[in-house]
């Protein structure tokens, strides 16, 4: 029995050697006998605009965005970052801070990390640090 499922093996190991060597001579078909295909006008993807923000500002050159095109987005974002030389901080706090800090902007006009620098600088200077100019 093994003997007969050993010979079934080889029969169909020589039939598929035989099927590639048939295609492998089979030439591609060239451009001009391949069948004509109507062109599908292609969706423009539309184009992203940067955000306007307060604190990053960079400043984008031909050779700069030439340099950048192998970059993913994150990338991209993180050394835009890192040009602008700020920082991201952060702190989980109670949700009564955030309440009020929305009043405190509707009050001064002010930007989220305008009012941020500004109570840092003040509480730096209270307790003698050198005061962060921005």
């Amino acid at each position: 029995m093994a003997n007969l499922s050993g010979m079934k093996a080889q029969l169909e190991e020589a039939r598929l050697e035989d099927q590639l060597a048939q295609l492998s001579q089979q030439a591609a078909p060239t451009p001009a006998q391949a069948p004509a295909q109507p062109a599908i006008a292609a969706k423009p993807k539309p184009v992203a605009t940067p955000r306007k923000t307060a604190h990053a500002k960079a400043q984008t050159t031909p050779a700069a965005t030439a340099a950048d095109d192998g970059l993913l987005a994150w990338q991209k974002q993180a050394k835009a970052r890192s040009a602008s030389e700020r920082v991201h901080i952060g702190a989980w706090v109670h949700r009564d801070f955030k309440r009020g800090i929305l009043r405190l902007r509707a009050i001064t006009d002010e930007e989220v990390t305008q009012i941020f620098e500004r109570l840092l600088n003040a509480e730096f200077a209270k307790h003698k640090l050198p005061v962060v100019e921005s």
